[in-house]
């Protein structure tokens, strides 16, 4: 059941974000390879506490999480492409229910600090939960 919820969060992250524009990583890949000259982002999926919600054979489990998209711009850049790249993220996922109509994203926000004194970070995160039938044969 969580891999219905990663699968759609993927599948709507990587069917309409500039994946081929940017440089990407998810969660626990290497970033050795990146240009930290140029802007690069990390993409997470962070699954929550999962709770059981009706009882019997079949049964039905609420999953929560969140997902976060880092965006990391080198110190000296302007500011202003990876700011883009956090709105549109956010007007990806901003009220997005999945086609199943079992996940649904709410709470977006986003954070800005320093890292490693070498880039600006904008997190740009939401969080989502599902409801989904477990079916036992």
């Amino acid at each position: 059941m969580l891999q219905l919820d990663i699968k759609a969060l993927n599948d709507r992250f990587f069917d309409n974000m500039p994946v081929n524009d940017i440089q990407l990583t998810v969660e626990n890949q290497p970033d050795e390879d990146l240009d930290d000259t140029k802007l690069w982002t990390k993409w997470i999926i962070n699954p929550g506490i999962s709770e059981t919600t009706s009882f019997g054979r079949d049964f039905y489990v609420t999953q929560y999480g969140n997902a976060t998209l880092q965006i990391f711009i080198p110190k000296g850049l302007y500011t202003g492409p990876g700011n883009e790249l956090r709105d549109q993220f956010n007007a990806l996922f901003r009220g997005w229910v999945s086609a199943d109509k079992k996940l649904i994203v709410s709470n977006l926000k986003s954070t800005s600090s320093e890292y490693k004194e070498k880039f600006h970070l904008i997190n740009a995160m939401f969080n989502w939960r599902s409801n989904r039938l477990t079916r036992h044969t």
